[in-house]
This record gives structure tokens, sequence and C-alpha cells, in this order.
């Protein structure tokens, strides 16, 4: 048999020579079968990802208010301002002291530790120095913080408490061991 384009060779060399020397022609079903096994395990993993929302997370913003109340315990250090907490339903915000005119303002809300929020489908419980505090209704009707971060280090007692309906519970705190901690339980 003649190849085009080529000398005279056998047809089986002929095929190789076509299929560019290698001697397969395509995928074999079972590696389409791998393949596709594989794309469908990363979509389901897609899938769920997605669907645990922000709602089944309170650790997110446990989280966000522990980075926020660290930063401000840093800045304080460097410049000597005084930061607080002040929290409402649904969200908490970041306060900074102004000496000259002796009040509190919101930090800036390009900042990114300047206020977490929480889904309504979360319930927030706030304890500051052993006491239930019912929250505020927004951050807007705020004048002062409910927790003082003081410029030696000290926050003042609180226990702030995130759980979902299932069970899930973060919360961040003054422990009388340990100091200001953040953590999450069922």
């Amino acid at each position: 048999m003649i190849c085009p384009g080529r000398q005279r060779v056998s047809i089986r060399a002929c095929g190789k020579l076509r299929s560019g020397g290698s001697g397969t022609r395509g995928f074999v079903l079972i590696e389409l079968l791998v393949v596709i096994a594989i794309l469908a395990v990363v979509a389901v993993g897609a899938v769920f990802s997605a669907l645990e929302s922000a709602d089944a997370k309170p650790w997110n913003t446990a989280s966000g208010l522990e980075q926020a109340i660290r930063f401000a315990q840093d800045e304080m250090l460097y410049t000597g301002r005084i930061f607080g907490v002040a929290f409402a339903e649904g969200s908490w915000g970041l306060l900074r002291f102004r000496p000259g005119v002796r009040d509190w303002v919101p930090v800036a809300p390009e900042h990114p530790f300047s206020a977490g929020h929480w889904p309504g489908t979360m319930t927030a419980r706030l304890r500051i120095e052993g006491r239930s505090v019912v929250l505020r209704s927004s951050l807007k009707e705020t004048d002062r913080p409910d927790v003082f971060l003081l410029p030696d280090g000290r926050i003042s007692a609180f226990e702030f408490q995130l759980s979902t309906s299932d069970g899930r519970i973060a919360s961040c705190g003054i422990d009388p061991d340990s100091g200001f901690d953040c953590g999450t339980g069922r």
C-alpha cells in the first residue's frame, strides 16, 4: 500500500504514519470515563461549597471581630488612639475615640476591619461584665462602644456569641485565664 506522500509500506505502518506515529487514534473509552468522573467530583464539591452560605458559618463573623480587635490593639500600641466595639442587631462596628472633642466616631468604612455583619438567621447574645445586654437596633444610633479597648492592652470584660438553628456556635470574649479569645463549638 502507498500512503499519501510516502513510499510503499504496510497497512499497519500507514496507520501509524497518519496518526503521528504513536499507534493510537484518540481516547480510549476508559480514559473518557475517568475524566468525566473527575469533573463530576469537582462539580459536586463546588455545588456543596456554594450551598454552605454565611448563614451556616458564625465563625466568619467571630473571626472578623477578632481581627478587628487585634488590629485595634496593635494600632493603639503605635498611635495611642483608643478604640471600642459597638454591637447592634445584625452587626458590630469598630469606633475610635477623638480626645479633642471627647466623642466616638466609626472607623472609616473603607478600612477592612471597620465593621462586620451576620445574617438574621443567626442569634446573637452579648454579655458585658457578666450582664446580658440588649443590642441596639442599628449602629447609627451609637454614641459610645459597648466594649472598650484601652491603651494599656486591657479590654473590658465581655462575651459575644453567635449561634445558628442547627447548633453551630462561635464566641469571642475575655477569658480570665487566657485573655481575649475567639472560638467555636457545637
